[in-house]
This record gives structure tokens, sequence and C-alpha cells, in this order.
């Protein structure tokens, strides 16, 4: 199998900046960048709504058109705990939450 690409760096920043540096889980909003770390290190982790390839957390809800699974659109920027939740239970969060949740915060925070 061929190595991943790895997720731009001008992606990186938008989910970043667009999250305020918080978890992006309406439940949580954990800060990505604790305290207890010196304000400066981050704990963020970027999710994917749909996974590379054919195996994977929601896999089978990936949209037949061109697509790109590191584009700023299908990823969440999350705390290390709401990622496992989500990707340990994929069928408790679908596509069309995961990006729900990704619209709220970002109007939320408009």
């Amino acid at each position: 199998m061929a190595p991943r690409k790895s997720i731009p760096n001008e992606i990186k920043l938008q989910l970043f900046s667009a999250s305020a540096g918080h978890c992006q889980h309406p439940d949580c909003h954990k800060p990505l960048f604790p305290q207890e770390m010196g304000g400066y290190k981050h704990i963020g982790e970027m999710a994917h709504v749909i996974p590379h390839g054919n195996k994977g957390p929601r896999h089978e809800e990936r949209p037949e058109e061109e697509f790109e699974a590191d584009s700023f659109e299908n990823l969440l920027l999350l705390c290390p705990n709401c990622h496992t939740l989500i990707d340990k239970a994929p069928e408790a969060y679908p596509r069309s939450l995961l990006l729900d949740w990704k619209t709220n915060h970002l109007v939320a925070l408009a």
C-alpha cells in the first residue's frame, strides 16, 4: 500500500482557524491548546468525515463524484477523546451529523 500523503499545511491552518482552537464536537468544545501544556502546544486531531479508501469509519457514505479526503470540507478538528468516539461508533456519527457539527461551529463563530 502506498503511503498516504499528509494533509496540506494550508488545510491544517484553515481547520485551526475555523475551530477557534476548540473541539468541534458540539457537546465538548474543549480547548485544543490547553493551559496545562503551556497554551501553545495543541492536542487537536484532524478527523476525516469520510476516510481514505474503502475502509474506515463511514467509508460506505463516500460520495460517488470526485472526492478529496484531505479537503477542508471533509475534515473536523476534534480533541482526542471525541475523535476516538466518532470513529469507534460510526453508525452513531454519520456523515450528515458530522458535517452539521462543523457548519454549526462555523456559524456560531461568525
